[in-house]
C-alpha cells in the first residue's frame, strides 16, 4: 500500500525541504506545488505516472457560482494578512483545505479558483530528479479559463514552469 497522492494544501509553503523520498507509491501525478522547490531532490522511482498525450483535447465546463466566487477571493484577496486563518474560521473545512492549494495559471500565471481546468506536463527536469528513465513524472498544471485553454492550444510549446 502507498500514497495515492501527494497532500497538495500549503506544500508551496514549506521552508527548506530538501529531500523527498516518494519511490514505491500509487502515484500517477505530482502536484504543482512541488514545481515551486528549485533545490529539491526529489525521487520517484517505481511509481505509475499517466503518460501525457499533446494531441488529447482539453475540456472547459462552465464554471459554477462557488467556483466564480472562488477565482475572485483568490485573486482580489492574497495581500489580506492571516487570509487562510481567516478562511477556516468562517468556511467549512473541507473548502477551507481547497483554498489552501496552490494554483497558478500555466499561462496567464494569475492564481485559479477551486476547480480549474487540469492538465499534465512534463515534471521540470534537473539534476536533482530520480526516476525510472521510461515512466517520467508528470505535473499537474491549472488553466484559468477558456480563453487561456484555447490559447494554451495554439502555443502549448511557449508555456513552460
Amino acid at each position: 500500500m502507498g500514497l495515492m497522492g501527494v497532500p497538495a494544501a500549503n506544500l508551496h509553503l514549506v521552508c527548506r525541504l530538501n529531500e523527498l523520498q516518494l519511490d514505491r507509491n500509487l502515484l500517477t501525478c505530482l502536484p504543482h506545488a512541488l514545481s515551486v522547490h528549485r533545490h529539491l531532490r526529489l525521487s520517484v522511482c517505481d511509481n505509475a505516472f499517466v503518460s501525457m498525450e499533446a494531441d488529447k483535447p482539453i475540456s472547459v465546463t462552465v464554471p459554477s457560482l462557488k467556483e466564480l466566487a472562488s477565482v475572485i477571493c483568490v485573486r482580489n484577496f492574497p495581500s489580506i494578512p492571516n487570509l487562510s486563518e481567516k478562511i477556516r474560521a468562517h468556511l467549512p473545512w473541507s473548502l477551507a483545505v481547497q483554498f489552501e492549494v496552490y494554483r497558478p495559471c500555466l499561462r496567464c500565471r494569475k492564481s485559479c479558483g477551486l476547480n480549474p481546468t487540469r492538465i499534465l506536463v512534463p515534471f521540470p527536469a534537473n539534476s536533482s530528479l530520480t526516476c525510472d528513465l521510461d515512466n517520467r513524472p508528470s505535473l499537474l498544471a491549472y488553466l484559468c479559463s477558456a480563453h487561456c485553454v484555447q490559447l494554451y492550444q495554439k502555443n502549448a510549446w511557449r508555456y513552460n514552469l
